[in-house]
């Protein structure tokens, strides 16, 4: 009984989840590899060109309805209510991916003038319905952890990225083609769609987006189009930078540039927490339980910071080891945009918008975000006039910075405490001290041996892999102990969906 009780942990679930994000991003970085060593830097310019307008039609189209569908579903006790609500929602998805398709496909001409790239025009047509299903497979993502199918996940994504790996393999040896990597993800994503919806069916019910409740249109969109807002604007400021360079640069240094500012996943170990944590925020907060909620945001920050910050300093001492292995040296022009982004990467090392959104208080994170994107474009443009290639880079890295510090401010105020209480800065402190002595060890022998010559693989395996593990080694005690803590407020979060399903 133990056993089966640590199996269905949240904590298990979510190393559950780590332990398939490090076997996923393995195959990422190889299929980087593949295609970055494989493919001209003018395949990979409109290959970024691609993933760019996907990103950003997906998170222009999505309008919060993700956050609605784990709103709804976790508010709501009656399970034909929630029907009504998850039916009207996909209903609402289903009908804005299909005019955003037609949309896309009409303006193929003013697309691929602005990258001033024909080749931009072959891929529209396998790309223009990625976005529908990329939010729906994301809505049944969360709804997964509802209703306890979280390791549905995992298996989701190792498939996905073993089916990955095969197409870039294919792609880089046989076709050189990336209309084979375009049209390949849209057929797995179809299949990812279904087999997680069959999931939801076994579990709850099945969901039919034709059967839209018109009374409850208005009360999901009044909560999901601020939030919407927010998602939107986040990743338009994210990519902004790549338009800006993508206007003033040619396609090759959007290759450079897009590459090195990929946001890679050192915070591998809290967003899987976070898928986790999203359900039992959202019920703790409904229920007022303010204290069970500061202290799962606590230990979210705290996991957040001990994993993140250490594989985000490690990436910048071996920042030059880094792009030789995942890309190649006609990628080294752009170390110092990958150095930013990195530091961009340690900056999220949470979700600060998870309290917010649990609240629903998508009006402040709409404020909050379009704020941000409007000084974003502002700083991007001066920022490349002022620095150059380099500038709309570090205009992220100041935007992250302040928005973090708003977020985490008006946090602190929904769950009644303070910063000082949500972060430990004697901890934090300790911390940043312990990686800066390793850190300069670790740089110190990062230039010994790329001087001595030595291959950038085996340096980013002995510096890097040395001081990720002396640090982890050093605050084992820490990480472990917050697990179990998660594990026990999971139980009282147990309890709760239990009198809410018997009640």
């Amino acid at each position: 009984m133990a056993d089966k009780k640590l199996y269905n942990s949240p904590s298990f679930d979510s190393l559950l989840l780590s332990f398939v994000k490090v076997f996923t991003i393995g195959v990422g970085i190889v299929s980087t590899m593949i295609l970055s060593k494989f493919l001209s830097l003018s395949q990979i310019g409109t290959y970024s060109q691609g993933n760019l307008l996907i990103s950003s039609v997906t998170s222009v189209t999505v309008l919060g309805l993700v956050d609605a569908g784990n709103f709804f579903y976790n508010r709501s006790r009656d399970k034909a209510e929630r029907g009504k609500y998850i039916n009207t929602i996909f209903g609402i998805e289903l009908l804005v991916g299909i005019v955003t398709a037609i949309v896309m496909l009409a303006c193929t001409a003013p697309i691929t003038a602005y990258f001033e790239n024909p080749e931009l025009a072959g891929i529209i047509v396998y790309i223009v319905l990625r976005p529908m299903i990329s939010n729906m497979t994301t809505t049944l993502q969360v709804l997964q952890v509802a209703i306890g199918r979280a390791k549905s996940i995992a298996v989701r994504n190792a498939i996905m990225s073993v089916f990955k790996l095969t197409v870039v393999s294919i792609t880089a040896f046989v076709t050189q083609n990336i209309i084979t990597i375009f049209a390949s993800y849209l057929v797995m994503d179809i299949l990812m769609l279904l087999w997680f919806a069959f999931n939801y069916f076994k579990e709850e019910q099945l969901i039919n987006p034709l059967k839209i409740s018109r009374n409850l249109i208005r009360p999901i969109l009044a909560f999901s189009v601020p939030m919407g807002v927010y998602v939107m604007t986040n990743s338009l400021a994210r990519d902004l930078d790549k338009y800006v360079i993508g206007w003033f640069e040619s396609t090759e240094r959007l290759a450079i540039y897009s590459n090195c500012a990929t946001l890679l996943p050192f915070d591998i170990v809290s967003s899987a927490f976070l898928t986790i944590m999203i359900p039992m925020m959202t019920r703790f907060i409904a229920n007022k339980q303010y204290e069970q909620g500061r202290q799962l945001f606590q230990c979210y920050l705290r996991i957040g910071y001990l994993s993140t910050f250490v594989f985000t300093v490690a990436a910048i001492i071996c920042s030059r080891e880094m792009i030789l292995v995942l890309y190649s040296a006609e990628y080294l022009p752009g170390q110092n945009v990958f150095i930013l982004y990195t530091i961009v990467d340690m900056l999220k090392f949470a979700n600060l918008s998870l309290v917010l959104s649990a609240k629903g208080r998508t009006k402040t994170l709409m404020c909050i975000s379009l704020a941000s994107l409007g000084l974003n474009l502002v700083l991007n443009i001066l920022f490349y006039w002022a620095f150059g290639f380099t500038g709309p880079a570090i205009a992220t890295v100041l935007i992250t910075l302040l928005s973090s510090v708003v977020l985490c401010s008006i946090s602190a105020g929904i769950l009644h405490t303070k910063i000082v209480k949500l972060l430990n800065f004697k901890e934090i402190g300790i911390f940043i001290l312990e990686l800066a002595v390793f850190g300069a060890g670790a740089y110190a022998l990062q230039s010994v041996l790329d001087r001595a010559g030595w291959s950038p693989y085996l340096i980013l395996v002995l510096v890097g892999g040395a001081f990720c593990g002396i640090l982890f080694l050093i605050n084992f005690r820490k990480i472990k102990s917050l697990f179990r803590e998660i594990d026990q407020i999971g139980k009282k979060n147990d309890e709760m969906r239990m009198e809410e399903n018997n009640g």
